[in-house]
């Protein structure tokens, strides 16, 4: 498949498709061609887990998605308290003897 296609398909601008191209080619999950307009599955993309993921998902989507939302979540919970937890944080001022 094409960029261009890509961007078709994904209704999302050209410049979101590109950087997000980029960090699945850094992660092996695609291959671009040496003109760097045609994209092909990657090396981890063609392995047996993946194969297996994507095997499920043409068979449930809403079990994969279920997963991926949970762990989005999860993530951005992680994130907030680990925010929350430095807003509290107090840090020794230099010169100050108290602490």
């Amino acid at each position: 498949m094409s960029k261009a296609q890509l961007v078709v398909a994904s209704r999302l601008d050209a410049s979101v498709v590109a950087a997000a191209l980029v960090e699945l080619e850094q992660a092996a999950l695609v291959e671009l061609d040496s003109r760097r307009e045609l994209v092909t599955l990657g090396l981890l993309a063609r392995d047996h887990v993946c194969e297996s993921l994507m095997a499920l998902y043409r068979e449930d989507r809403t079990v994969v998605l279920s997963a991926l939302s949970s762990i989005a979540v999860e993530r951005i919970r992680s994130m907030t308290a680990e925010a929350f937890a430095d807003a509290f944080l107090l840090r020794k001022r230099r010169g100050d003897r108290d602490g």
